[in-house]
This record gives structure tokens, C-alpha cells and sequence, in this order.
């Protein structure tokens, strides 16, 4: 079976401006090489809130969704945060998808952004009930993935 072939990153950008025009990004060099950087609001249903995001995406790296605001921990209290990884930056993680659910070829304006909204979802409720419903293999913070992917 052939590996689907890599979006390039300004295919990526412009579909994130395509399918999000409220959103801003751009591409420049990071420690780890090109990288995309996208910032922009979510809000996960109509009486939800406004959650600002980055997302991180270089070349060869899974793309990383961090929280810029609200403090979800602030969120929290003293419970530990769901289903995120440990924190870039001094801002939270999200850990979105299961190995093999995303692609280098997949749009992450179509996948990586749609599940943060998910994920804020499933947040907001776990807020009010303390119950996680949005899946996943673990419960406790765990490390982002930094490894280099073979494209």
C-alpha cells in the first residue's frame, strides 16, 4: 500500500483560510524548521465560550492545538485537565485523535480543527458533571509527540 502524499504546508494555510476566513495565520521558520502558525476563536456551541487556540503544525511534526485562552486550569479548579498532553509553552495541549485517525495528507482545517471544537464540547461538559465523554486512551497529562515523522 503507497503512503498518501504530504500536504505542503501553504496547502494547508490556505485551505485554513478557505474554510476559516476569520482566522490568521502564516509560515516562517521554527527550531524545528518551517512551521504553520494559525490563531483563532471556537466556539464549540451557540451558549458555549470563546476559546482562542494556536495551532502549531511543523513540517514533518504532528500539528499541535494549544489553548491561548481561557485558563482551562483555571477552568478546572483543582482537577487535572482531560485528555490533554503536558503543556508548550505554559499553554495546555489538546490530544485529539488516536494514532492512525490523522495523516500528513489529511486538511487540518477539515480534521485538527473541527476536533478541537469537539473537544471543547466535551470539555464544557465535563466542567458541569465531571464526567469525560469524549473517548480517548488516557486520563492524565501526558508528553506531545515530538518525534519526526518519515513523509
Amino acid at each position: 500500500m503507497m503512503k498518501a502524499k504530504s500536504l505542503p504546508l501553504v496547502v494547508q494555510l490556505m485551505l485554513l483560510r478557505k474554510h476559516i476566513p476569520e482566522g490568521r495565520g502564516q509560515i516562517g521558520a521554527s527550531r524545528k524548521g518551517r512551521q504553520l502558525r494559525w490563531f483563532q476563536a471556537i466556539r464549540p456551541h451557540v451558549l458555549g465560550a470563546v476559546y482562542q487556540i494556536e495551532l502549531q503544525y511543523a513540517e514533518g511534526h504532528r500539528p499541535l492545538v494549544l489553548v491561548i485562552s481561557p485558563d482551562l486550569q483555571a477552568l478546572a479548579g483543582k482537577r487535572k485537565l482531560p485528555h490533554t498532553f503536558r503543556e508548550v509553552n505554559g499553554k495546555p495541549s489538546l490530544c485529539l485523535w488516536f494514532r492512525g485517525d490523522w495523516d500528513f495528507s489529511q486538511p487540518v482545517a477539515t480534521t485538527v480543527i473541527p476536533w478541537a471544537a469537539e473537544w471543547f464540547w466535551f470539555f464544557e461538559h465535563w466542567l458541569v458533571t465531571g464526567e469525560w465523554l469524549g473517548g480517548g486512551r488516557h486520563d492524565t497529562p501526558i508528553t506531545p509527540p515530538e518525534q519526526s515523522v518519515a513523509i
